[in-house]
């Protein structure tokens, strides 16, 4: 697709989003030992968290944008997560330099997976797009939760998400960032009788315009980007509109805040792809998922 902003922005809108998820569990967890880190590269970053986040907190994104990948750069990511006992995971951009897949497999590293960017322009998308709740359903983002309203959207982002198999503790975390994060708004999804059905995060994240590829806006400035993750819809009301009504409503959010892009990251051809291609959204580009498999 011809897109309006460019994929090096994109990628440094997901460092960005990275690095504010770093912060967010800083905040939850300021003694963390071994301290959690926000590492720069040359091009691209890596966050280091603890070993039970796993790869959802403990990845390298952007890396082979502007700049070749180099055996240095993959020794420091190995030194960095060889202190909480994990392996590097790298998101790389179809994009990338071409050698950093080639580097990836000397270093026994395997591409194991594939996620979906996808981007959204709102100049085009038709009216109608973006109204909110549909077939009985509200979604209201939550402004300034109260402690209650904050643990109401934690238990529904877990439940949304128990059957991926990942520890409840992790879900409960990634839950809890969102609602911690100044950038960050919580959106939550109520049927005809006010039970919570879904919940999901609009990320408003900065990037820098001064790539050199045609995407500046304004003078010199920097631009915001939507970002929509963590949707989760409680089992039970799956198929019934919860996600594209979520996608909506934070649709409109993104329009009221004047933004022109939205993006975000899942699984090609899934569920959550479909609801989003339905509401205007396009495959941008893929990511291969790297791990160390030697």
């Amino acid at each position: 697709i011809t897109m309006q902003i460019s994929i090096p922005l994109i990628e440094q809108s997901e460092c960005t989003h990275l690095a504010h998820q770093a912060h967010a569990l800083t905040t939850l967890t300021p003694h963390s030992n071994p301290p959690i880190l926000i590492h720069p590269l040359n091009t691209g970053l890596a966050i280091r968290t603890t070993t039970t986040a796993t790869n959802k907190l403990n990845r390298a994104v952007g890396l082979a944008i502007s700049t070749p990948l180099t055996p240095h750069d993959l020794t420091t990511l190995e030194h960095l997560y060889a202190d909480i006992h994990l392996h590097p995971e790298i998101h790389l951009a179809e994009t990338a330099h071409p050698a950093a897949g080639i580097l990836l497999r000397e270093r026994g590293c395997e591409d194991v997976g594939e996620v979906g960017v996808y981007v959204l322009s709102l100049d085009s998308v038709a009216l109608g797009h973006g109204d909110g709740g549909r077939d009985g359903i509200e979604v209201l983002e939550v402004i300034n939760p109260t402690e209650e309203e904050r643990e109401e959207f934690v238990a529904a982002s877990v439940a949304g998400f128990r059957d991926t198999g990942r520890s409840e503790e992790l879900l409960a975390l990634l839950a809890r960032l969102a609602a911690v994060r100044g950038d960050t708004g919580v959106f939550v999804a109520r049927g005809a009788t006010e039970e919570v059905v879904g919940c999901a995060a609009l990320g408003v994240l900065d990037t820098c315009l001064s790539d050199g590829g045609g995407d500046v806006k304004g003078k010199g400035g920097r631009e915001k980007i939507g970002h929509l993750y963590l949707d989760s819809t409680v089992p039970g009301y799956r198929g019934m509109g919860v996600h594209r009504a979520l996608i909506r409503a934070r649709l409109k959010k993104c329009r009221e805040l004047g933004l022109r892009v939205v993006t975000l990251a899942t699984k090609v051809g899934g569920g959550s792809a479909r609801n989003a291609e339905r509401e205007g959204f396009e495959l941008g580009y893929r990511k291969g998922v790297w791990v160390y498999t030697s």
